[in-house]
C-alpha cells in the first residue's frame, strides 16, 4: 500500500511516497482505510526533529475512515464501520492498524474530513471547559485567537454551557467567526498593530 514516509527529518521535502507492507490485524486490532487524516502541529514536529521518531516513520496520529477488517477477539467494531481515532501513529497512509478500543463511531452526519480535523481538538477543548476550569452558566472567558480550530471550538462549548465568551481575533472577516460560533463581544487590535501586506 501506499503510505507517507520520513527516512531524515526537515522541512516538508522530505515526507515521500512509499510503498509499505499492507497491515494486518493482530488480537483486539482493526484495519481502517483512511479517509482523512489530520495535520497537526505534532506532526511538524516529528517531521523536523524536534521530537524524534525511530527513521523510518509514517506520520500522523489522527484519522477517520472504514473497518475493513478485523483481527481476533474485535468485538465492538465491524468490517464497515465509520470511525475515527486520536494518538495512533501512522495515519499518512491508506490503512491503519488501530486498537478497536481506540476507535469512535462516527454518524453518518459526520464527514470524514471534519472527524479527523476535530477529534483532538475536541477532546482538549472539553478538558480545559471540564477539567481545567469547569465552566459554569454565568461564567464571562476570554478565548484568545477565537476564530481558530481550537478558538471556534471553545466558544461553542463555553457557550452551551452557559458561559459568555468574550474572543479576541486579528481581522474583522475573523471577528465574524467568532460571532457566529457564540462570541458574546470580539476584541480587535488597534488598526496600528494589523500587518500591513506589501
Amino acid at each position: 500500500m501506499r503510505a507517507i514516509q520520513v527516512y531524515e527529518v526537515g522541512g516538508p521535502e522530505v515526507l515521500q511516497e512509499a510503498k509499505v507492507d499492507q497491515p494486518r490485524p493482530g488480537p483486539g486490532e482493526a484495519i481502517v482505510e483512511v479517509a482523512a487524516s489530520g495535520v497537526n502541529f505534532l506532526d511538524v514536529y516529528h517531521r523536523e526533529g524536534r521530537y524524534s521518531l525511530p527513521l523510518p516513520f509514517t506520520p500522523g496520529a489522527e484519522g477517520a475512515g472504514t473497518v475493513v477488517e478485523v483481527g481476533p477477539g474485535v468485538a465492538d467494531v465491524a468490517v464497515g464501520d465509520r470511525v475515527g481515532w486520536v494518538e495512533i501513529p501512522g495515519t499518512y497512509a491508506e490503512r491503519a492498524v488501530v486498537d478497536s478500543s481506540r476507535l469512535v463511531p462516527l454518524p453518518d452526519d459526520i464527514g470524514f474530513e471534519t472527524a479527523a480535523a476535530v477529534l483532538l481538538q475536541g477532546m482538549t477543548a472539553h478538558y480545559l471547559v471540564k477539567d481545567a476550569y469547569p465552566v459554569q452558566g454565568g461564567d464571562t472567558v476570554l478565548v484568545h485567537a477565537a476564530a481558530g480550530g481550537m478558538g471556534l471550538l471553545l466558544t461553542q462549548l463555553i457557550t452551551h454551557l452557559g458561559g459568555r465568551v468574550i474572543g479576541t481575533t486579528s481581522t474583522t472577516a475573523k471577528a465574524e467567526l467568532a460571532k457566529r460560533a457564540g462570541a458574546a463581544e470580539v476584541i480587535l487590535p488597534p488598526q496600528s498593530t494589523i500587518s500591513q501586506p506589501r
